[in-house]
């Protein structure tokens, strides 16, 4: 593994807290004060950069460190505006806190969502994503064959009527475990037809009301299970067989 050394700079009111990275593994770590009468001298935040950079030139030669053999410096606050980032977007913005309380109902701005498929975040898998990872290869109807068994999945027969801790059944081939059964899984898909033409990663209906689950949960017999098996839900709706799984491409 390359080695890459990181210096975190956390500035705060009255100190400036530092710590020193080599990857993962802290070398070390100091919280610098500062006195009321020193930062006085100063007019305001900005015009305090000198006096805390030498500051912490002085901590990082105090501890053997070169600072021509930093290959990261990272920090907290400063003059810059938080920068856009995310996967989703409603009206523009993607903080969540921005796009107001998650409704219950059926909610047409909810519903104009879209989806920045650049982005290195978590999102939620497409329908074509969701079966890929699901058939880990196969064409049969299950992952393991033609028909499952008890140790590929929960479902109707197998269950207790209740979810079960994830992990407790087989891996598929692609070192996933719950494809089928437990909980429907959410998908980013409008509800639609697929067409008949051949497509490579299809992101499913422009529009829609419904949004598709995949997978079936634990009430629903093996017929619900199969790795091509459609359902949907409107956005809104919830249920205790219903969840999702993440995904985070590769980009």
């Amino acid at each position: 593994m390359k080695k890459y050394i990181i210096l975190a700079v956390n500035p705060g009111s009255t100190s400036t807290k530092i710590a020193l990275y080599e990857n993962e593994s802290q070398l070390f770590e100091k919280t610098i004060r500062h006195s009321s009468e020193e930062l006085a001298a100063y007019g305001d935040v900005a015009s305090q950069f000198g006096f805390r950079k030498n500051l912490i030139l002085e901590a990082l030669a105090e501890n053997g460190v070169d600072p021509a053999e930093i290959n990261v410096v990272m920090g907290r606050g400063g003059l810059l505006r938080p920068i856009p980032s995310g996967v989703y977007r409603i009206g523009g913005e993607t903080a969540p806190e921005a796009w107001g309380a998650v409704p219950t109902s059926p909610e047409d701005t909810w519903n104009t969502v879209v989806c920045d498929w650049n982005a290195d975040g978590y999102r939620l898998p497409t329908e074509s994503e969701w079966e890929y990872a699901c058939r880990a290869g196969a064409t049969t109807a299950y992952s393991t064959g033609d028909t499952i068994s008890d140790n590929t999945g929960w479902y109707k027969t197998n269950s207790n009527r209740r979810t079960h801790e994830v992990g407790k059944k087989s891996a598929n081939a692609y070192g996933l475990n719950d494809m089928y059964g437990n909980v429907w899984e959410w998908c980013w898909d409008w509800y639609g037809s697929y067409g008949n033409a051949a497509r490579t990663d299809p992101l499913g209906a422009s529009s829609g009301s419904r949004r598709v689950s995949r997978g079936g949960g634990w009430l629903g017999s093996a017929q619900y299970v199969r790795s091509a098996y459609r359902n949907d839900f409107n956005p809104s709706f919830r249920n205790n067989d219903l969840g999702f799984r993440l995904v985070r491409p590769q980009v």
